[in-house]
């Protein structure tokens, strides 16, 4: 008998002294998933302003990492006139949502009072976790 390798095991059968190897395969290739994009965009390469409006609506109120606190829908709905505004157009696309995110960022910075940066945080937080970021 040889020495084994790694990921192979001895399966008996056929003649006295023969011996069938046969080498072991990963069990996750085999049964591997595509992972599914459950984010705003959901595979799509951009969204209609509409689009992204029933998104924010339909969402889940819940702030990632604020302990529990809630957008409501009236907020969650002005969010998205205060983060993307009229300058993107009628399409968002992916690159333009990171861009409003991005621009939040930078009011976060020019904000004055720490309670007004936390809002804002909270918006980031918040259509980062929407946009599957």
């Amino acid at each position: 008998m040889g020495i084994l390798g790694k990921g192979e095991k001895v399966i008996p059968g056929g003649a006295f002294r023969q011996m069938r190897v046969e080498r072991g395969r990963s069990k996750s290739k085999e049964t591997k998933e595509e992972t599914k994009d459950v984010s705003l965009f959901g595979g799509k390469s951009s969204l209609s302003r509409g689009q992204l409006r029933e998104g924010l609506r339909k969402a889940s109120p819940y702030i990632p990492g604020s302990g529990g606190r809630m957008f409501g829908r009236k907020e969650r709905v002005g969010l998205e006139s205060k983060a993307f505004g009229k300058k993107l157009g009628s399409q968002i696309g992916r690159r333009d949502y990171s861009r409003a995110i991005k621009d939040l960022g930078k009011s976060k910075a020019k904000a004055t009072t720490q309670p007004e940066r936390t809002q804002i945080e909270r918006e980031i937080r918040f259509l980062k976790k929407l946009g599957g970021m």
